[in-house]
C-alpha cells in the first residue's frame, strides 16, 4: 500500500523493548505515486514473480502502468524481461542486472 514502516535498526534495542511489554517504537512514511511505482520495479525485477501490472495499475494509475510497459520493450527484445499476462518478469540474466533494469524502467 501507500505506507513504509520500519522497526528500531538495533536488535537489541527492540528486544529489550518487546521484552518490557511494550511495541517497539518505529517509523513510518506515506509514499507518494512515484515512490510507489518505483518500489514496486525495484522489487519486481528481484524476483521470478516479477512486477504485477495490475496492482500497479491500480496503485499508481494506467498512464504510469503504460508508460512502464513501452519502457520495458527494449529490454524484453534483449531477452531480459518477459511479458506474460499481467506480469513482467525478469528472465535469469535480468534478475543479475536487476538494478539497471530498475532505472530504465523508472527513468
Amino acid at each position: 500500500g501507500p505506507m513504509r514502516r520500519w522497526n528500531l535498526p538495533d536488535l537489541r534495542g527492540w528486544l529489550e523493548t518487546l521484552e518490557a511489554g511494550t511495541a517497539p517504537p518505529r517509523g513510518q512514511e506515506i509514499l507518494e505515486r512515484e515512490q510507489r511505482l518505483l518500489e514496486r520495479v525495484m522489487l519486481g525485477v528481484r524476483t521470478r514473480g516479477g512486477v504485477d501490472l495490475g496492482a500497479l495499475r491500480r496503485e499508481c494509475g494506467d498512464a504510469a502502468t503504460d508508460a512502464l510497459i513501452q519502457r520495458a520493450t527494449d529490454p524484453t527484445e534483449a531477452g531480459l524481461l518477459v511479458l506474460e499476462g499481467d506480469r513482467l518478469r525478469p528472465t535469469l540474466e535480468g534478475m543479475a542486472l536487476a538494478d539497471r533494469l530498475a532505472i530504465e524502467l523508472t527513468a
